[in-house]
């Protein structure tokens, strides 16, 4: 994933060098903000699912 927002950054800069490829560095930005959206989603997710195993586990030693 680090090296997805590195290439990401590397292609908004070389966007911005062109003023004629504004548009493609506004879409490499909205692209990076929904892979971010999507990657905390994805953390949120592992998260609750460990939480459940962990109270699960506490339920069954006790």
């Amino acid at each position: 994933m680090k090296n997805q927002l590195k290439f990401k950054k590397w292609q908004i800069q070389k966007a911005g060098m062109n003023h004629s490829t504004t548009d493609e560095a506004m879409k490499a930005l909205i692209a990076s903000e929904t892979d971010l959206e999507e990657e905390m989603l994805s953390l949120k997710n592992q998260h609750d699912d460990i939480a459940f195993l962990i109270k699960k586990i506490s339920v069954k030693l006790y």
